[in-house]
C-alpha cells in the first residue's frame, strides 16, 4: 500500500536522514515523501544531504520538497540581500565546510537551483504542509511570502484551512511533546521537529517521520558523529 510520509528540518544529518527512510521507513518508489525544508546548515553534512535527495528523484521516487527558512537565508545571501555574518548566527559554517566553500555564492549552479525550485506550501485533501506556518491575520493566508518559513505563534484559523490541521516543522520541540501533540485530537498545528542537529540535547536530537494514512511516527536518533556541527 502506498504511504504519504512527511519529514522535516534534517539540517545537514544525512547519516540520520538515510538510515530513517532506508532501514526504518524502507522507503519504495510507489510511497510519496514529503520534505517540509531545513535540510541544511547546523549539522555536519548539508551536501551529502542534498545530493542524496537529489539521487533519490533521479531514481524515480516521489518526493515533494518544501524550502526552510535556511534554504531562503541562503538564497537572500546568494542574491546579496543579506550579509554572510548574520549567517553565521544561523549554523551556515557547517554548510561551508561541508562543501568546501568560503561563501554561499560559491555554491554549484546545481544545488542554488535545487534550493529555487522548492516550493512554499503543499495543500493536501486533509492538510495543509509548510515550514513553519501562515499568518492568519491576512485575509489570503496563503500568498507566498517569507513568512511561511519564520512564523511562530500563530493561531490556526479553520474558516481560511476550511477545516484543514497544519503540519510543518522550524521549531525544534522535545520529542515527548511532540508525541503528545499528535495523540490529542484538537490540535490544529503539529510541529515534526525533533532538533535532530541539536545531539547533545537528550530531549531532541531524533528526526521523525509521519505517516499521514496511519499516524504512525518513526523515530530515528541522530548518527551523524562528526566534529562538523554548527
Amino acid at each position: 500500500m502506498s504511504r504519504r510520509l512527511v519529514i522535516t528540518d534534517i539540517h545537514g544529518c544525512f547519516h540520520s536522514l538515510r538510515q530513517l527512510l532506508e532501514q526504518k521507513l524502507q522507503l519504495k518508489k510507489h510511497d510519496t515523501l514529503y520534505l517540509l525544508g531545513d535540510y541544511v546548515n547546523k549539522g555536519p553534512f548539508s551536501k551529502e544531504v542534498l545530493d542524496y535527495l537529489m539521487q533519490l528523484q533521479e531514481r524515480g521516487y516521489k518526493l515533494y520538497l518544501l524550502r526552510g527558512n535556511h534554504e531562503q537565508e541562503l538564497l537572500n545571501c546568494i542574491d546579496g540581500k543579506t550579509d554572510l555574518d548574520r549567517l553565521m548566527s544561523k549554523g551556515v559554517k557547517s554548510l561551508l565546510k561541508s562543501f568546501g566553500i568560503r561563501h554561499p555564492q560559491e555554491l554549484p549552479r546545481l544545488y542554488i537551483d535545487f534550493m529555487r525550485s522548492l516550493r512554499y506550501f503543499f495543500e493536501l485533501p486533509e492538510f495543509y504542509l509548510v515550514h513553519a506556518g501562515f499568518n492568519f491575520e491576512k485575509e489570503n493566508p496563503f500568498l507566498e511570502s517569507e513568512e511561511m518559513f519564520t512564523i511562530r505563534d500563530y493561531t490556526v484559523d479553520l474558516t481560511k484551512t476550511g477545516g484543514k490541521r497544519i503540519i510543518h516543522g522550524h521549531s525544534p520541540t522535545a520529542l515527548q511533546e511532540i508525541l503528545r501533540s499528535l495523540e490529542e485530537s484538537s490540535t490544529l498545528h503539529y510541529s515534526l521537529d525533533a532538533g535532530c542537529a541539536y545531539r547533545d540535547n537528550p530531549r531532541q536530537a531524533h528526526l521523525l517521520a509521519l505517516n499521514l494514512n496511519t499516524w504512525e511516527v518513526y523515530c530515528q536518533p541522530n548518527i551523524d558523529d562528526s566534529p562538523n556541527y554548527a
